[in-house]
């Protein structure tokens, strides 16, 4: 088990802690979230990638006409099955796809993107953008860099990406990959990949909104 899946797998109890802090900008920015989610994707098919305990499937489904959602752990997809929401939930990896069958109009993936290396995003956008028809919406959101919040940012000599040390409540600490980027950066990277390219960037979380070609 790689060391990522091992940490979402055993985190999934606690896993949406992370969206109950106590502070009105990120909960703000979470409602503000909700809010798109529930509009753009009204009345579609929807494909959600890395939908971890489905906390965020919860929203999307209320409007979609269909919501497919997948993790590659077990134990979160468990989770996200045991609340009966309007979707089907797959195990399967983000990087292959190969379990996900059906026509989608929609795509999602939130609070995955800082999670993939940077060596394999551009696999993953195009996996993720031929699993949906063209002209379809898809939506991201991800953290934006704050010192002090989700431990220290390592860097290492030789390595592109970035890391968190994180440490769950029984005590056991995973080091795992988090990259964070800006605005020039995300618009660099969807470019030859999307088109009607949208940007949001608030205080703890950016949004991407773009249309496949």
């Amino acid at each position: 088990m790689d060391t990522t899946k091992e940490y979402y797998s055993r985190r999934a109890e606690e896993y949406e802690q992370i969206y109950t802090r106590d502070d009105p900008v990120r909960q703000d920015e979470i409602n503000k979230i909700k809010n798109e989610l529930t509009i753009i994707f009204k009345g579609r098919d929807v494909l959600e990638a890395a939908c971890g305990t489905g906390y965020w499937t919860e929203t999307i489904s209320r409007t979609a006409n269909s919501t497919v959602s997948f993790d590659y752990s077990n134990e979160v997809i468990e989770i996200a099955k045991s609340k009966n929401l309007n979707a089907e939930f797959l195990i399967d990896n983000a990087y292959e796809m190969n379990k996900v069958g059906g026509t989608f109009n929609a795509g999602c993936a939130n609070f995955w993107f800082s999670h993939i290396p940077k060596n394999k995003i551009i696999g993953f956008i195009e996996t993720f953008n031929k699993k949906l028809s063209p002209g379809s919406i898809v939506f991201m959101a991800d953290n934006i860099y704050i010192e002090g919040i989700g431990g220290e940012l390592i860097t290492k000599q030789g390595d592109e990406n970035t890391y968190k040390m994180r440490k769950l409540s029984d005590g056991s600490s995973y080091e795992i990959i988090k990259n964070y980027y800006d605005e020039n950066e995300l618009r660099n990277i969807f470019k030859d990949y999307a088109e009607d390219i949208e940007t949001y960037f608030g205080k703890c979380f950016w949004r991407v909104k773009y249309r496949t070609l």
